[in-house]
């Protein structure tokens, strides 16, 4: 960064926040306010101690659950809910919905799990609430949509072989496109 600001008026303030985080830092990761090098300790610091390589465990044979938090407050609330669980029909997983506290809510199929909060709690907790009826189903892994979102037809699969060809992989984000330029 400081190499990409030449003669740019705020180069220095750059260097001086600069050096206030790395103080910052320091603080943070010793509890001491210190500018000099301190004598070593047999703690180690986060950043010298090797990763830890973890296989992600997602098998051919994987169980998958689809966790939808959603609020609906309207009939149209409700068919944007209709149409994301309609794009999951056909896919091997198990569909997991929590109202988050909605004061309208529609008819869903009976294969969709549906958990209730009496209050909305928001998305997070729902998530939260979603993950937790997901691990006791015994799942392998969880992928998140939202209600008014539609997953492509082979979403799951392409989702379950990411993982499968990645094993190091523990989380996967694929591309979304908007209905709209907005």
């Amino acid at each position: 960064w400081w190499n990409q600001l030449p003669n740019h008026p705020y180069r220095v303030q750059f260097l001086l926040t600069k050096m206030v985080e790395a103080i910052a830092y320091k603080f943070s990761t010793t509890g001491k306010l210190a500018l000099k090098q301190e004598q070593p300790t047999t703690a180690k610091s986060v950043f010298q101690l090797p990763p830890k390589v973890v296989k992600n465990q997602v098998k051919l044979d994987s169980q998958v659950a689809v966790v939808i938090p959603a609020k609906c407050c309207s009939a149209k609330d409700g068919d944007l809910l209709q149409r994301v669980i309609s794009s999951l029909q056909n896919q091997p997983a198990y569909v997991i919905v929590v109202n988050d506290g909605s004061s309208y809510w529609p008819h869903l199929q009976p294969w969709v799990q549906v958990w209730t909060h009496s209050q909305s709690q928001g998305p997070a907790v729902a998530r939260n609430t979603g993950i937790k009826a997901a691990l006791d189903l015994g799942v392998d892994f969880i992928l998140f949509t939202d209600s008014d979102c539609i997953p492509s037809a082979n979403w799951v699969s392409e989702a379950h072989r990411g993982f499968l060809e990645n094993p190091y992989i523990h989380a996967i984000s694929g591309r979304t496109d908007a209905a709209s330029h907005t």
